[in-house]
Formats: structure tokens, C-alpha cells, sequence
């Protein structure tokens, strides 16, 4: 019975994998092995393996990295953003020029110098709220259960339901740049697009998966807003 379930899990884990037989003697003449069929010139070549990037999406700073096997040896590439660096400020800033309808959105260092003098729309350690309710900051640590400190927490307005007994309305963040509130997914998704950027540029490919790191506190709801704020980037 053992046997016969490694067989059966070895077989379905690898549909082309060879299992190992035990041959018994038999009087049958041993079958003639089957020539390979010649590949046709208008078959395909195999698509190149999909390649996937890790994240370490912080509060205070932010990091991508790819594994590359090209020398033969594993070694891990941290790719440097539009400064050259390997970690970037987790800082999302929304900027409108005058007389202009487009907003332009800055992440990082560009967005780091903005934070003193555009608070309102320059958002930082957003990843404290991802999945969070008004509820949650107030009575989670943050504010010592009142009410009262939760603008003292950050320089931006943050908004949310105190009505909501249960918790399940996540916190949203005024934009006065857009004219609307943003969810801190797409706040978060800002980030992870440049990331996803300087990877790509690091790879010289379009990278569209990842494998993003999150603190072992999370909850369901925080790290289903880390996979949304993903999906949106």
C-alpha cells in the first residue's frame, strides 16, 4: 500500500517521471524501445521558465531581490532603484501642477523630500493601516483606546468608520491631489509597481510574479490588502 501511494504521488507530482519497477523473469521476447519521433520544424521552442521576485515590502523602507543561476552558482540580486540604491523609502507623494488635470505620483526618495512641505498628500508607514479598521488603530495599540490620537499618529488625515462595531470597513486615507480617498492597498500598490520596475529593468524581462514577505502578527484581512495592494501594482 505504501508503495503503490509513493507511485501514485511521484506520478502526479511529475506526469513525466520514470518509477522505479521491480522485473520479474518472463518467457515473453523483451519489447523493441520506440525511436524518438523526429521534432518537425514548425513545432515551437519551449517558453522560457516564468521567474518570480521576492519583496519586502517595510514600513519604513521597501526592497526587491531575483536569484540567478547564470555563473552556474545561485546568487541573489538585489535591484537598485532609479538612485542606485537597494532600498527604497516606502513614501508615496501625489503631486498636481497648476492649471494641470493629471496628478503625478512620486514613490521614494523623490516623495521623501516632499514629506514636510505637502503632508496632506505624501503618505508614509502606510503599511501600519493595510487591512485595518478604524477599530483596529484605536484599540490595537496605536492610540492607548482613544479616539482622540489618531491624528496625532500621522501628518495625513485618515479616515474611517467608528460605527463599525465589527471592524470590517478598512481605513482609507484623503487625497486632497485626487479629491477622494485612497484605499492604502493603492497606496501600498504605488510602491510595488516601482519595485516591480527596477526588477524588471534588473532582469531585463516583464517579472509578473513575486513573493512578498509579512510580518507573522498578520492577520487574514492584512495579508489579503498585502495581495491586493499586489494585484492593483
Amino acid at each position: 500500500i505504501k508503495k503503490m501511494a509513493f507511485m501514485a504521488n511521484v506520478s502526479k507530482a511529475s506526469p513525466a517521471c520514470i518509477i522505479p519497477r521491480v522485473c520479474r523473469p518472463c518467457s515473453r521476447p523483451p519489447r523493441q524501445k520506440k525511436r524518438p519521433l523526429a521534432a518537425s520544424s514548425s513545432s515551437s521552442s519551449p517558453s522560457p521558465p516564468s521567474m518570480s521576485f521576492g519583496v519586502d515590502l517595510g514600513t519604513t523602507n521597501s526592497a526587491a531581490a531575483l536569484v540567478t543561476t547564470d555563473s552556474g552558482a545561485m546568487r541573489i540580486l538585489c535591484a537598485p532603484n532609479a538612485h542606485g540604491r537597494t532600498t527604497t523609502p516606502s513614501v508615496v507623494s501625489y503631486l498636481r501642477e497648476d492649471n494641470q488635470e493629471e496628478v503625478s505620483v512620486l514613490v521614494g526618495r523623490d516623495a521623501q523630500e516632499r514629506a514636510n512641505s505637502d503632508t496632506r498628500n505624501t503618505f508614509r508607514s502606510i503599511k501600519r493601516f493595510l487591512g485595518r479598521s478604524m477599530l483596529d488603530v484605536i484599540h490595537g495599540g496605536m492610540c492607548s483606546g482613544d479616539a482622540e490620537k489618531v491624528h496625532e499618529l500621522v501628518p495625513f488625515q485618515l479616515n474611517g468608520s467608528l460605527d463599525d462595531k465589527l471592524g470590517h470597513i478598512n481605513c482609507t486615507v484623503a487625497c486632497p491631489a485626487l479629491g477622494r480617498d485612497l484605499k492604502c492597498e493603492e497606496v501600498s500598490a504605488e510602491i510595488l509597481a516601482v519595485l516591480k520596475r527596477d526588477v524588471s529593468k534588473q532582469a531585463g524581462c516583464d517579472v509578473e510574479q513575486a513573493v512578498i514577505a509579512v510580518p507573522a502578527y498578520f492577520d487574514a484581512r492584512q495579508r489579503e490588502a498585502t495581495r491586493e495592494a499586489c494585484k492593483l501594482a
